[in-house]
């Protein structure tokens, strides 16, 4: 039986617009400050800046170590394209409408049902450690302001509660994005052999690259790295050659090594692309991918969740999508795993929604976990 009432909650976060940017996550961390007050339950705000906040809270445990429960309190910006009010949840066939139900104040919902419960039975076996962040749709400010703070330097096992239709995930692929720079030399359009064109070479590294990429061999469960050309700015007119240009990319891989062959690629490609281009490049946003075996024995522990619930259990998978845990863990990952209420596609998409049976039924197999490896 739900402690918190499940549906009226998620209509209470929906309500707090946390879009980010700007954020304001410090409205809704002292929301739920107050909701764990009256449950009798300390937590603390950790700022991040003006009106943006990650919320924490922690039941202390028998023995050392810590099990971590993560999620974030922000989401996108909602686009003109809503039919229903994007900062109101409304029910319509079992669905819940709103910016953020799936993505992700249903998991954070989830998590604070499990957490909770917990808090009812006593001391647990480990420390329980809630850790709500903001800015993870932005540069995961939140996620490393906890990290510097040590918070999570304990920890035996972290879940974060991004949405996985209730579904196990034990890994997510890394995230690079590298901004490359060529620099020329501008001349007049009509004479382009006296200039050297930085959009030429730029497209000269572009094209190989991608076809680099797209020959690459799929690793585990990650599938094949992926990557995109997000953004391209150069030159100034169409009667002058280029002198500089910009371009932003995004690449996605399972493991560290196709990373490190893409930069060497990448260089390779970029140094060599035109004669006299000056070429360099910077990292915009780097997240490492992570992997825990299904064999994990928390992890094995809440398959049997999973499946005493559901009566059926899918074999574990990893998610294409980037989560607070890598920012947690920049050295040492301890087994980790993606699980919450909610269809990913949903996320940033107009008419946003729920289902209110994964959200029960997430919360169900998330507190049934957490009871019988930390209270039994």
């Amino acid at each position: 039986m739900s402690l918190l009432p499940l549906s009226s909650l998620l209509a209470d976060l929906v309500a707090i617009s946390t879009a980010n940017p700007p954020g304001g996550e410090e409205a809704i961390a002292i929301f739920l400050r107050r909701m764990l007050a009256g449950q009798g339950l300390a937590s603390a705000l950790h700022p991040l800046s003006e009106g943006r906040a990650s919320l924490y809270a922690e039941i202390p445990g028998r023995n050392p170590g810590s099990l971590i429960l993560t999620g974030h309190l922000d989401t996108v910006p909602p686009s003109p394209n809503w039919s229903f009010p994007p900062f109101q949840v409304s029910e319509q066939d079992g669905r819940l409408f709103g910016l953020g139900t799936a993505d992700m104040k249903g998991g954070v919902v989830m998590l604070l049902e499990g957490f909770c419960q917990v808090a009812r039975r006593g001391l647990p076996l480990y420390t329980l450690k809630l850790m709500l962040t903001a800015d993870e749709e932005g540069d995961f400010g939140g996620a490393k302001s906890i990290q510097r703070a040590g918070l999570a330097e304990d920890a035996l096992f972290a879940l974060v509660a991004e949405a996985t239709n209730g579904r196990t995930m034990v890994g997510e692929r890394g995230l690079f994005w590298p901004r490359l720079h060529f620099q020329g030399k501008e001349a007049h359009g009509s004479t382009p052999s006296q200039g050297i064109n930085a959009i030429e070479a730029a497209s000269r590294t572009l094209t190989p690259l991608l076809e680099w990429a797209r020959s690459l061999p799929p690793v585990a469960l990650f599938g094949p790295p992926t990557l995109n050309p997000g953004w391209i700015e150069g030159g100034r007119q169409p009667n002058i050659v280029a002198e500089s240009c910009h371009l932003d990319l995004d690449f996605r891989y399972g493991e560290e090594r196709e990373k490190e062959d893409f930069v060497g690629r990448m260089e390779e490609l970029g140094h060599s692309s035109l004669a006299g281009i000056r070429f360099h490049w910077e990292t915009c946003k780097a997240v490492k991918s992570f992997y825990t075996p299904p064999d994990d024995p928390w992890v094995i522990a809440l398959l049997e969740a999973e499946k005493a619930v559901k009566n059926d259990v899918e074999k574990p998978g990893v998610v294409s999508y980037c989560t607070d845990l890598p920012l947690l863990f920049p050295k040492s990952v301890p087994p980790c795993v993606v699980f919450g209420p909610g269809d990913i596609h949903q996320a940033h998409q107009p008419d946003e929604y729920l289902s209110l049976a994964s959200l029960e039924e997430s919360s169900q197999v998330l507190t049934r976990f957490l009871l019988e490896t930390l209270c039994p």
